[in-house]
């Protein structure tokens, strides 16, 4: 259990930049015995040399631009889940707005412990954007697909972003003629960059009012 506990506690502290971190163990007796782990962190690693970039038509926006670095700059304790954040703020974000080609053109972060050290290179293409491309409504909808269209939040050709695509859901959603609603987009399906939209509905059901007549002591038939 110890150098299980040991080994762990090390991992824990290179996960935050302290790669000469020293960990020391002691059990208490008892009915429950304990045991203690104390760590002492020594100096931390540096990141020394930083080069995070995007490349492709993603470059230009705002989402891309403005990449919350301020714990991978040079000068900084090195901190791991940093940098898997903005690995997957990348892609993640790449996904919901249609650079669905984007890919790490180089992934390093390498770690010189001897040196208090560590470099990050990280690169991102993202690719064209695809758009938006018809939306399909069921044929036999009973309601009229003029009605439906006016529900889109978007337009054929307009850049893809999934936020959208949640917006259409809730619009048909909150009109109150569907109990079951599902929205497709399948960049896969996509005719050069347009991205086909298809929309699935199973309307409420019906229900029926009975008409009869009664009579009341008060108000009479």
């Amino acid at each position: 259990m110890r150098p299980t506990a040991e080994r762990q506690a090390s991992e824990a502290a290179e996960a935050l930049g302290y790669y000469h971190a020293q960990v020391q163990t002691r059990v208490t007796a008892g009915k429950k015995p304990t045991l203690h782990i104390t760590v002492e962190s020594g100096e931390p690693v540096l990141l020394r040399d930083v080069d995070i970039r995007v490349g492709g038509a993603a470059s230009e926006l705002a989402a891309f631009a403005r990449l919350d670095l301020e714990q991978l700059t040079a000068g900084a304790v090195l901190h791991h889940g940093a940098y898997e954040n903005i690995k997957s703020y990348l892609q993640q974000t790449a996904l919901r707005l249609g650079f669905f080609a984007g890919r790490f053109t180089s992934q390093l972060l390498e770690v010189f412990p001897d040196e208090n050290a560590a470099d990050i290179r990280l690169h991102f293409d993202s690719g064209q954007r695809y758009l938006f491309g018809q939306v399909e409504f069921p044929p036999d909808s009973y309601i009229r697909h003029e009605m439906l269209q006016r529900m889109v939040p978007f337009t054929p050709g307009q850049p893809y972003d999934s936020v959208l695509l949640a917006r259409l859901s809730q619009n048909l959603q909150s009109s109150g003629y569907f109990e079951n609603i599902r929205v497709d987009a399948d960049h896969t399906q996509s005719e050069g960059l347009q991205v086909p939209v298809r929309v699935f509905l199973r309307p409420v059901k019906k229900r029926n009012f009975g008409v009869g007549l009664g009579y009341s002591t008060d108000i009479g038939p």
